[in-house]
């Protein structure tokens, strides 16, 4: 640098030092660390503080200055160019204070020559600097070609937001540094990477868990409350124990540093996780969490996560553990890793989520969903694994889950759900519990995800609705695709659990469900409704589909319908494609392979090979259960031999199109079934499965199913190249088939054909050995030789008087030189020679260098002048007189004065007067002989007269002299041009025009426009949007501008929507009394509409001896209408008739549901299984219902008296599982006493309930018959009960 500018620099630093402290002083004053967002502070009161104080210094500097919104700022030095800028960029933004220090931190002090406080290194103080060097520049009048912006930041610790909204608003840099505590010049900085580790909410031993005071820094000290005894513990080194309320605080004491430079820091956070892992101190959940700590902590390097890995450039990576809190009952764990280039942020995560699990993602997903976003989606890019979680299902019957989830053929481990309700509530249960999407259209979607663990779910309440699946518990308007379940699912049948739809995959749906390519491998239990794929479709009004789906999985119902892959399909849905190997069991009717109960639906191109069993009194199949429908399509079905004794199909409608064929071992086994399979479909879905297999499986399960070792095929997937085998797709060791996906390298690489060349070192660059492979392009260097070094020979140049000395060194190999040990010039010595003036030359003094021969002439003084002596010649007549002038000095001479000759006698006359511009004439004459001659007349002077210009802003002032005689002029007297003197006005940017100074002179009409700002374009923001309403219209919104208000695009109008409507729900029933009324919901907005409704007859007309006013008119027409009890024929019910006990049992068999009784014989001597009471009969006495009367008889035509018709009740009610534990004291009544033995536990229970009452306060009569009209009331009772 030249010795003049240094020297200016340090005389700048000395004038301006205490100032500059000064200022740095008053920004470290300022706790500026990242605070709550605010109105004007986006970051928080302190750092905006900062920011504008760090401006307002800048501003008195005398610089332009900017705030950007609040976000940044800037100060500017201007340019001549300003259409590009150069910038520095310091941040006034600090950590957290921590620990440690000793005085206040925001009050800078200077101790042994270092300035203390927080931020006089990192970043302030740098700041300070900056602005003071941009001082420089402006006053020493530098020229700049492009102005310089000194940016401040105020997010830099953190985000790194100001940054990020300058570049987005501003135009950025052509170059940029960034004066930053001690870091050195660099030319490129690790990546940043930044995370959370987020626990499940726990509820074990940890109370608190906290430290650290910033994400980027290692804590030196953390502490965890924990619920535990302090005697029970023991001393750990860097650990400290203290008893707090009930528990203990353990605190770990650490050594801190900056997470870019962790090494040789020790992690407090990581001191207490280690010592509550190592002590137990946490439960199973905790302990899950912890040891993710302990590989976080274990090594900086992150090596105990897997992600450990270092360039050349950059080093290692590192990563540390910043600041632990807890949050709502979790606790959550900051990371902060600087990477190099050999890796990058995505890699990190999916590389930690694989070390740690990401069992607290998912659960946020869960909880976000549940909390009200519904249409939420999620993506996952690693296995998951819920170890140590209790789950809650995604999708709650209030909060359906109606996004999209896309698990990329992952994995989630471990889901466990063991859920025991003591209320009577509904069930939704699986990883997911109840998924709907708002229509056919707009759909819910799951797909490409595997799940393993356990669902359990039951209550000690009556539950009418139960959805448990292992992935789902049950989905409406949803596409379930390529799901597959290793699930063990149950359900606890308790009281009251009528409804229960359990499946392996997803328990139920309602409406439009589609499932495509599924399976379920996980034992699936359940009272009714149990399948593999899909537990149970209900009569919606959008049909359902299952495609390509297969169980492995073993299904069992102890009640009905216990299918392979569906066990009701309702009208309309679809079974196609899709075969059970797993073992179905049920105690009821309808166990089948593929579908339990099939109504006016589709089964195509499924086949069983799985066992089917039942009490062969039921109606079972090993493919289908039962065909409700004559109309239901099914074709080409196929089943294995031997797997069901009630062959293919249960029960038909149409024995001709509704069949399902056998085969055998060897048959199925056989390629040609294949085709039989695919025969059917418009697109091949079965391939052939391995030859350990020996059946068809679908074409998606093709890798899955066979044993793919490490044995290639002729198929190739890639060419050998030079680093990388030929690779082959691999075949089945079995059968020889190709996998589509896997692959094994065979041979050896090719190897690199390289050719070498050597490269010798020179003087400044190393040599080398370059190798370049001509195969691939591949090339490096090896076999480095230093560099050789220059040889120099020096030369030196003396120093002269003027000149200044030095040596130069030149390389005698490469030519390279360059100059050093300069040496100041010696300066001129000397010698003085005195000229002295003469008559016409000055005198003067001539200084001569000794050594160089340089002179230079000085000390002028004026010449003399003449000393002239006067001779006069006097003239004669013919000769002129004259006066001769002879210098006494020189000896010069003149002559002047002359006269005429004496005999001449002159005369003289003016003949030519003199003026401004020319001499005048004087002529003389010889008076005696006439001769002339002339002389000039001197001519007169000017008369000017002045004239005075004064100077303005760009011209000078000025004298202009005239002569009034002959106009002659002339300008003297100049004075310099007084300068524009101007004013500025500051011209805002708009969002379309720029910003500038416009500076206009006092004093003439001169502008100049300066300080030009770009244009800070359109904020544009959606304006006015609205949703839709059933009712009122929405509307898309206006882009408006929120600094112009410009308009830039009208939105549109959107239509009402119109109401949902649901369908109508009985609210009351119609009698004949009474109107009913029905309700129906809008789906949308929730709003309602009712109306009436009428009986359309009464059941009672049809009967002569109905009384419509009699007592029991309501319970009869009950009974009459939902098909408990008849007439007793020729249009008579005989209501005060008497009831039998045939009667009674066929109205229980009725309420029953008729179950199938054919083939059955009775037990009984005196009933007949073709009476018209027998089936009932039979039933009823298989279930324990009735034993009958004793010697193999029934009596069936016996009168029932009360006490028989509450036994028969009470055992009803235990069979429709019931509780029946209530009993009431039958000690009023004074004929309790003749209540039977075997009926005492069934009255006490009917007059608990209020089935049965007594004939009179203090009379039960156990042993009276019971009227027709009578045993209608208490079944309406009884049905009531159950019902509540």
């Amino acid at each position: 640098m030249d010795q003049a500018l240094n020297q200016k620099i340090d005389a700048y630093i000395a004038e301006n030092k205490e100032q500059l402290l000064q200022d740095i002083a008053a920004l470290v004053a300022i706790d500026s660390v990242e605070g709550t967002p605010e109105e004007g502070a986006p970051f928080g009161a302190g750092p905006r503080a900062a920011l504008d104080k760090t401006l307002e210094l800048a501003a008195g500097m005398g610089f332009a200055t900017r705030n950007c919104e609040n976000y940044i700022g800037y100060a500017e030095l201007a340019g001549a160019d300003p259409e590009k800028y150069l910038a520095t960029i310091c941040h006034v933004d600090v950590v957290p204070v921590g620990n440690g220090w000793t005085a206040d931190p925001f009050k800078m002090r200077i101790q042994d020559g270092w300035l203390l406080g927080r931020g006089v290194s990192d970043d302030k103080g740098p700041m300070i600097v900056t602005l003071y060097a941009l001082k420089f520049l402006k006053e020493q009048g530098y020229q700049l070609r492009y102005p310089i912006r000194a940016i401040v930041g105020d997010n830099e610790e953190t985000h790194m937001n100001d940054v990020k909204y300058y570049l987005e608003n501003y135009p950025a840099p052509v170059f940029c540094f960034t004066p930053d505590a001690e870091f050195p010049v660099c030319n490129g900085e690790k990546g940043h990477f930044g995370g959370k580790i987020v626990s499940p909410v726990c509820n074990g031993v940890i109370a608190e868990f906290e430290g650290g005071v910033a994400n980027n820094a290692v804590p030196d000290r953390a502490s965890a409350l924990v619920k535990t005894d302090i005697r029970k513990l023991k001393n750990a080194p860097n650990i400290t124990l203290e008893p707090e309320g009930d528990g203990v605080r353990v605190r770990g004491w650490g050594k801190s540093g900056h997470a870019a430079m962790p090494e040789g820091t020790v992690n407090a956070i990581g001191l207490v996780a280690d010592y509550l892992l190592d002590n137990g101190l946490c439960n199973d959940a905790e302990r899950a969490y912890l040891e993710a700590l302990r590989k976080l902590h274990s090594s900086t390097a992150g090596t105990g996560l897997g992600i450990d890995c270092a360039d050349g450039p950059f080093g290692p990576l590192t990563i540390i553990g910043g600041k632990m809190s807890m949050v709502d009952g979790r606790m959550v764990q900051t990371m902060d890793s600087r990477y190099p280039t050999c890796t990058d942020g995505d890699t990190i995560a999916k590389q930690i989520r694989a070390a740690i699990g990401t069992g607290a993602e998912l659960a946020w997903f869960a909880q976000k969903v549940n909390g009200g976003s519904a249409k939420l989606s999620g993506i996952l890019t690693a296995d998951i694994d819920l170890a140590g979680y209790e789950w809650t299902p995604i999708g709650t019957a209030s909060k359906k889950f109606a996004g999209t989830f896309d698990g990329r053929n992952h994995t989630i481990d471990h889901l466990s759900i063991n859920y025991s309700s003591k209320t009577p509530i509904s069930l939704y249960r699986g990883l997911f519990g109840w998924v709907s999407g708002a229509n056919a259209t707009n759909r819910a979607k799951i797909e490409n995800l595997t799940v393993n663990g356990t669902v359990v779910a039951g209550s000690n309440k009556p539950v009418n609705d139960a959805y448990v699946g292992g992935i789902v518990g049950r989905a409406d308007y949803a596409d379930l695709t390529n799901l597959h379940s290793n699930v063990d699912v149950s359900i606890k049948r308790t009281a009251g659990n009528y409804w229960q739809s359990v499946g392996g995959v997803v328990g139920g749906a309602y409406y439009s469900l589609n499932v495509t390519n599924c399976s379920n491998s996980g034992n699936v239990t359940g009272w009714r409704y149990c399948a593999g794929i899909v537990g149970n479709i209900s009569s919606g009004s959008q049909p359902s589909t299952i495609t390509g789906c297969v169980n492995t999985g073993s299904i069992t119902a102890p009640s009905t319908c216990a299918a392979g892959i569906v066990s009701n399909l309702p009208n309309g849905c679809k079974v196609t494609a899709c075969y059970n190997t797993g073992a179905i069991k049920a105690g009821g009717n309808y166990p089948a392979g593929i579908v339990g109960y099939c109504a006016n639906s589709e089964v195509r191109s499924c086949f069983n090979l799985g066992t089917v069993t039942c009490n062969t009194t039921f109606t079972y199949g090993s493919v289908i259960g039962t065909v409700s429908s004559a109309d239901a399509v099914i074709k080409n079905l196929y089943y294995l031999e031997g797997t069901c004794e009630k062959g293919g199909i249960g029960a038909v409608k149409n024995a001709e199109t509704q069949t399902a064929a056998v085969r055998t071992a060897e048959e199925i086994a056989n390629a040609e079934f294949v085709s039989t399979m695919n025969a059917d479909l418009a697109e091949a879905a079965f391939t052939s499965g391995c030859t350990a297999t020996k059946h068809p499986i679908l074409l998606w399960q093709a890798d899955a199913e066979h044993t793919f070792a490490n044995t290639a095929s002729d198929v190739i997937k890639s060419e050998a190249t030079c680093t990388e085998a030929a690779v082959y797709y691999v075949k089945c060791d079995n059968c020889d088939a190709v996998s589509n996906t896997l692959t094994v390298k065979v041979g050896e690489p090719l190897g690199h054909d390289l050719t070498v060349t050597v490269v010798e070192p020179t003087c400044e660059k190393d040599g080398y050995t370059e190798s370049v492979c001509a195969r691939c392009g591949l090339s490096y260097r090896t076999n480095y030789v230093a560099a050789k070094g220059h040889s120099y020979v020096d030369v030196v140049t003396a120093p002269t008087c003027e000149s200044a000395g030095y040596t130069t060194h030149t390389c005698s190999v490469c030519g390279d030189s360059y100059v050093d040990a300069m040496l100041p010039a010696t300066g001129h010595s000397y010698e003085d020679v005195v000229t002295a003036p003469t008559c016409e030359k000055g005198g003067y003094t001539t200084h001569t260098c000794s050594v160089c021969g340089s002179s230079y002439v000085d000390t002028m003084t004026d010449a003399l002048g003449h000393d002239y002596q006067t001779v006069v010649t006097a003239p004669t007549c013919d000769a002129m007189g004259y006066t001769t002038h002879t210098c006494t000095r020189c000896g010069n001479s003149y002559v002047d004065s002359y006269t005429q000759a004496a005999d001449h006698s002159y005369t003289s006359e003016v003949t030519k007067q003199p003026t401004c511009t020319e001499e005048g004439v004087r002529t003389f004459t010889c008076t005696n002989c006439g001769k002339s001659y002339t002389e000039s007349i001197p001519m007169i002077a000017h008369s000017y007269e002045e004239v005075r210009t004064d100077p303005d802003c760009t011209h000078m002032g000025y004298t202009t002299y005239t002569c009034s005689v002959c106009g002659d002029s002339y300008k003297a007297d100049f004075v310099d041009a007084a300068g524009h003197d101007c004013e500025a006005t500051v011209v805002a940017p708009t969002c379309e025009g720029y910003g500038y100074t416009e500076n206009h002179c006092k004093h003439c009409d001169y502008t100049y426009i300066s300080e030009i700002c770009q244009p800070l374009g359109h904020d544009d923001k959606l304006t006015g949007a609205k949703e839709a309403t059933c009712t009122e219209p929405g509307y898309t919104g206006d882009m408006v501008c929120t600094r112009c208000g410009e308009v830039h695009s009208k939105g549109e109008e959107i239509p009402a929507l119109g109401h949902d409507y649901g369908d109508w729900t009985t609210l009351k029933e119609a009698d004949c009394f009474h109107t009913g009324l029905e309700e129906r919901k809008c789906g949308r907005c929730g709003e309602t509409e009712q109306r009436e409704t009428t009986a359309e007859t009464c059941p009672s007309e049809a009967y002569t001896d109905l009384d419509r006013n009699g007592w029991y008119h309501e319970y009869v027409d009950w009974a009459l209408k939902n098909g408990v009890m008849n007439g007793v024929g020729g249009g008579l019910f005989e209501p005060n008739g008497e009831t039998t006990r045939a009667m009674l049992v066929m109205v229980l068999y009725r309420m029953a549901g008729t179950p199938d009784m054919a083939g059955r014989e009775s037990s009984f001597t005196d009933v007949s299984a073709d009476s018209w009471y027998g089936a009932a009969v039979i039933w009823a006495s298989e279930n324990g219902i009735v034993n009958g009367v004793g010697g193999g008889l029934f009596d069936p035509d016996a009168s029932l008296t009360r006490e028989q018709m509450a036994m028969m009740l009470y055992r009803f009610a235990g069979y429709l599982g019931s509780n029946t534990e209530k009993r009431a004291d039958l000690s009023a009544y004074g004929d309790a006493d003749a209540v039977s033995a075997f009926a005492q536990d069934a009255m006490a229970w009917a007059v608990a309930e209020g089935l049965v009452n007594g004939r009179s306060a203090a009379e039960l009569a156990p042993k009276a018959g019971a009227t027709r009209a009578e045993l209608a009331t208490i079944l309406f009772r009884f049905a009531a009960l159950q019902n509540a």
